[in-house]
């Protein structure tokens, strides 16, 4: 694939993403309401097969494979245990003594194991790459923004403005409506001007969006509507952008290396989010539930994890005042 193309490509498939961070909340809705919780898990059985299957059948092989080269397995073993140390830690806070320590001691046999390896996985040719470092930082930071946000807007509307769950989720559909309708923008920015403007742009719009987020949360429900917007639309224009950066930095042979870092972002970024806001809710309401306290309370919890979302986006635009436009080609 040429490199005039990735960005948009790219945004297609952030399109498609979008589309499905939409429907997934209201068909959830709609299965547990009639045919129970487990059916959520069990529709993505069939889903997942089809899925196979069309890219088996659709996806055409690479044209410029390179040189097979033997499985780091050691390096392929640790890594998944360092993330999966890192998501216990923020996703079970009370036990953060626990993993935390073994997160660390994972990490720095793996940095050791790395350093000896023949053919690592984290390569200093690929950490190395122009841009790649700041894209990947950039990425996490996004996606704790998105995530954040998707968990508090809810909590917000149902606990604070006492909204009704079928309510709540419409307006949710709001930020990946918005996302999924720029997405091919942001793709073709990329492609036409480079990473800069659509990431730095796109993380400007989501911290006003998460701003005015914020300012509606003290104040009145009508300013959500515009943040969301907002916010979903800077992410749209940020998060192909910045993936197709980070590929085209990559070099060539290491392109599953470069996507599985994004992947790897994309989950981290999800439960950083989604634990930030959890930690610092339950902080601020105290033992019980959310749906016994004051909303006053839970509405000055949401606004403290907002204001941590905003500098979330901000760094992340800020990093990618450094980025550059790689050359080259994909194959």
């Amino acid at each position: 694939m040429a490199r005039g193309q990735l960005g948009r490509a790219i945004g297609i498939q952030g399109t498609a993403q979008a589309v499905g961070l939409a429907v997934g909340p209201a068909v959830g809705g709609f299965l547990i309401s009639w045919l129970g919780w487990r059916w959520v898990f069990l529709i993505n059985l069939p889903i997942g097969l089809l899925g196979a299957l069309l890219a088996r059948l659709i996806l055409p092989r690479t044209a410029k494979a390179g040189v097979a080269k033997p499985l780091n397995l050691r390096g392929a073993v640790l890594l998944p245990l360092i993330v999966a140390a890192l998501l216990l830690t923020f996703t079970f806070v009370g036990l953060a003594a626990v993993f935390l320590p073994v997160a660390f001691l994972l990490l720095v046999v793996f940095i050791y194991t790395e350093r000896k390896a023949t053919e690592p996985l984290l390569s200093k040719e690929v950490l190395g790459a122009p841009g790649l470092a700041v894209g990947i930082v950039a990425a996490l930071l996004s996606y704790t923004a998105l995530f954040g946000g998707l968990l508090a807007v809810p909590l917000l509307l149902e606990r604070v403005f006492l909204q009704s769950p079928d309510r709540t989720g419409l307006m949710l559909t709001i930020v990946p409506a918005a996302l999924a309708i720029v997405a091919q923008l942001g793709g073709f920015l990329e492609d036409r001007l480079g990473p800069r403007l659509p990431t730095v742009g796109g993380m400007c719009a989501a911290a006003i969006g998460l701003a005015a987020i914020w300012w509606g949360a003290g104040h009145q429900m009508e300013w959500l509507f515009p943040g969301l917007v907002l916010f979903g639309l800077g992410m749209g224009l940020f998060i192909p952008a910045n993936n197709a950066s980070v590929m085209a930095a990559a070099p060539i042979e290491r392109l599953g290396v470069a996507g599985g870092l994004i992947n790897m972002m994309r989950g981290l970024g999800a439960s950083f989010g989604v634990a930030l806001v959890s930690v610092v809710l339950a902080a601020r309401v105290g033992p019980g539930s959310s749906h016994t306290v004051h909303p006053a309370r839970v509405m000055g919890g949401i606004r403290i994890a907002l204001s941590v979302l905003i500098v979330a986006a901000v760094l992340a635009g800020i990093l990618s005042l450094r980025r550059n436009r790689p050359s080259g080609e994909i194959p």
